[in-house]
């Protein structure tokens, strides 16, 4: 198993951070970045949830964490 999880959408990052995971970093491969993230159950299950439409998060919050990873990659 590895000891982090990464995901290139957008939205999912955002999401994990507005429930409480912190990014370990942001890597870029050619045009595509990635999130990364420590690989615990509660990542893995949050992103289950994210996917499923299940996850509860504060929506300012969300939208907040959306706008600070789109200046992160585009400014950086």
């Amino acid at each position: 198993m590895s000891d982090f999880y990464k995901t290139k959408d957008l939205g999912e990052a955002a999401a994990l951070l507005t429930v409480g995971h912190r990014i370990r970093e942001i890597q870029r491969t050619g045009k595509l970045v990635f999130f990364v993230f420590d690989n615990t159950p509660e990542v893995k299950s949050d992103s289950q949830e994210y996917f499923f439409g299940n996850l509860t998060a504060q929506a300012r919050d969300f939208y907040a964490n959306l706008k600070t990873l789109k200046h992160r990659i585009f400014n950086d």
